[in-house]
């Protein structure tokens, strides 16, 4: 049986007891976890990634909520840059300390919930057994684990240019990036930085004909999913709102969006970042300002040449996934976001599943999310795809069965190969 936080929090002694044991006795096995590397032909590729704790986070967890919703552009993507090597002329804004509200309970001391090794996290899950408070230690394996101290570089290093994600796109397939987790994990950090470097990085890698000319068109759309309520980030006006999705008789999926060529790194990083600046916030008991949607980068190469074809850079930073206790101060309208964002979420669990199983039917078109990723299941497709999926976890303890599930539910795409 899992404990309350309450519980987690009063029996801190104890629990650091048993963590000191289980770290003295589960040193890292080189030969277990560094052996081998991420497999670049596979068709989905699974990495795990926590985040280092904020400071002022945990009087968040019971704070009350302003339910007042943000669409600032300057105050959602602002211009504190963070050089990680040549390549980053921009990078994401880093988490900020939160402010400190006044909790209803007193505020506990950090302790660590998760320990990332090469290859596999393990969660330390506070439990009940008749002997008293105990920890589970749950391994979830996985191709790549990132600890609280991994850069986006080190991210964008594994999971997008050593699977060769633009080389693919490049060559005519599907390319793919997941960003899921809990509210609060890092996805909308990790996926702005990914989105930033493949920008920088896109252009160099694009052929040139014998004149020096690009043999690609790149184009760009930016779609917000809030449950099935879809939205074009490129136009803030009402336009942009409630926009079509349609499947053609062909099988392709086309949303009605507003399509932007760029020519430059610098002109998709600016597109990347106006848009995210249209992203729809609000507070939760968890993020000042948390993401409460999904939202849908699509590179689109137009290979200009006689029968070339479009091939695609799909990036997804999904809507955290929320527990009760993070969503029972929610008012009705929030409730509805966070019900309509799980729905989707298991309705891509689903999808998952019926891959993995190798069913004949998967059922893509039940949520727009998941018709929207129909090139990541459907067995009829002609173009090769590859997927990357990245599992955020918090490292609170607080958050260890919570973080737990997330893992659970990621691990399942390690299964399709």
């Amino acid at each position: 049986m899992t404990m309350s936080t309450l519980h987690t929090i009063t029996t801190h002694k104890k629990y650091r007891e048993l963590l000191a044991e289980w770290a003295a006795d589960n040193t890292e096995d080189s030969d277990q976890d560094k052996s081998g590397s991420l497999i670049p032909n596979a068709t989905v590729l699974v990495a795990f990634r926590t985040r280092p704790p904020i400071d002022g986070e945990v009087e968040l967890f019971d704070a009350p909520l302003d339910d007042e919703e943000t669409d600032d552009e300057e105050e959602r993507v602002n211009d504190a840059n963070h050089d990680h090597g040549p390549r980053a002329k921009k990078q994401p804004p880093a988490p900020q300390p939160v402010s400190k509200i006044p909790a209803q309970r007193p505020p506990e001391e950090f302790m660590c919930g998760i320990t990332a090794r090469s290859r596999r996290m393990v969660v330390h899950v506070p439990n009940m057994t008749w002997k008293g408070a105990g920890l589970l230690h749950q391994s979830y394996p996985a191709d790549v684990c990132f600890g609280p101290d991994a850069t986006n570089e080190e991210v964008y290093e594994q999971t997008v240019k050593t699977p060769g994600l633009i080389d693919l796109a490049v060559q005519g397939g599907v390319a793919c990036v997941l960003a899921y987790g809990q509210t609060s994990a890092g996805k909308t950090y990790s996926m702005m930085g990914l989105e930033l470097a493949i920008s920088q990085d896109l252009f160099s890698l694009l052929p040139v004909d014998d004149t020096g000319k690009t043999q690609f068109e790149v184009h760009v759309t930016f779609l917000e999913l809030l449950g099935n309520k879809p939205r074009d980030l490129m136009r803030a006006d009402e336009a942009g709102k409630n926009i079509e999705i349609r499947e053609a008789d062909t099988g392709n999926v086309h949303p009605v969006l507003q399509s932007t060529q760029v020519d430059s790194a610098k002109e998709l990083e600016d597109v990347i970042v106006r848009c995210l600046g249209h992203r729809r916030t609000a507070q939760t008991s968890r993020n000042a300002k948390s993401s409460r949607s999904h939202a849908i980068l699509t590179i689109l190469l137009k290979n200009k040449t006689p029968g070339g074809a479009v091939s695609e850079i799909i990036l997804v930073d999904l809507a955290g996934s929320e527990r009760h206790a993070d969503s029972k101060k929610h008012s009705a309208a929030r409730f509805q976001e966070t019900r309509d964002n799980n729905k989707s979420l298991l309705a891509l669990k689903d999808c998952v599943r019926a891959h993995v199983s190798g069913a004949a039917l998967v059922p893509f078109r039940t949520s727009k999310l998941t018709l929207l990723l129909k090139p990541i299941f459907d067995r009829k497709a002609s173009r090769p795809t590859r997927t990357v999926v990245i599992a955020h976890v918090s490292p609170h303890i607080q958050d260890a069965e919570h973080s737990a599930n997330t893992l659970r539910y990621v691990s399942q795409f390690k299964a399709i190969r």
